[in-house]
């Protein structure tokens, strides 16, 4: 079980965003793996194996990047996911447990978007040094009214007093003007894909859009 997740990590981090959420999952159990783990894993081998012509396809746009964030509150620890496009695909995604308990789901979206402002700004740094970006904030759109409002205003919330500060990451990256945080709805969240279990259609929809892949 160990060897095949370990295998798995390279593809859902490096070439496979498609795998991301189910490889970061399985990969929980990295300890106390079970039957039915491991029958879920060769699963996801089964899926590689009948899709390995499914890549990442980049066509060039005058685009600038942009992300999305998203999270799962139906767990005890939510799911944070991101993604940013560049290119007509996927640059960077991310699909990770969090280390803390949310107590709402605006405490979750917070605690996703702060993550993902990192790898924001990270991103914009690497694109500024090749001449491909300007110095205009990134967006990261997010699907939660209430964790936008958290992220522009910085006046203190009671509900939220308990949340460590390094989670307001985001909102210090908005008023420094490095980020924007617009609205998405949350079917057109390409962020979602990367926090829950989805059905076929949803699955193949999202995947379609973030890997820029279609059957010619």
């Amino acid at each position: 079980y160990q060897a095949i997740i370990g295998s798995l990590l390279y593809c859902a981090t490096q070439t496979r965003p498609d795998v991301a959420f189910a490889v970061g999952y399985l990969g929980r159990a990295m300890g106390k793996p079970t039957p039915e783990l491991l029958q879920a894993a060769h699963k996801v081998l089964y899926y590689l194996h009948h899709h390995k012509h499914v890549g990442l396809r980049y066509h060039a746009s005058a685009k600038p990047m942009s992300g999305m964030t998203d999270s799962d509150w139906a767990t005890k620890h939510s799911t944070s996911g991101s993604v940013f496009m560049y290119q007509s695909a996927a640059i960077s995604w991310g699909s990770k447990k969090q280390a803390t308990i949310a107590l709402s789901s605006t405490e979750a979206e917070i605690v996703a978007a702060s993550e993902a402002a990192k790898e924001a700004i990270s991103l914009h740094g690497f694109l500024h040094e090749v001449d491909e970006a300007d110095d205009t904030p990134v967006s990261l759109a997010c699907d939660n009214q209430s964790a936008i409002a958290v992220a522009y205003n910085p006046e203190h919330h009671s509900r939220m007093k308990h949340v460590e500060r390094r989670h307001y990451f985001v909102r210090e990256c908005v008023e420094d003007m490095k980020l924007v945080v617009p609205f998405v709805r949350t079917d057109a969240n390409l962020a979602d894909f990367f926090t829950k279990p989805l059905d076929n259609k949803r699955f193949f929809e999202l995947r379609n859009s973030i890997m820029n892949y279609y059957k010619d």
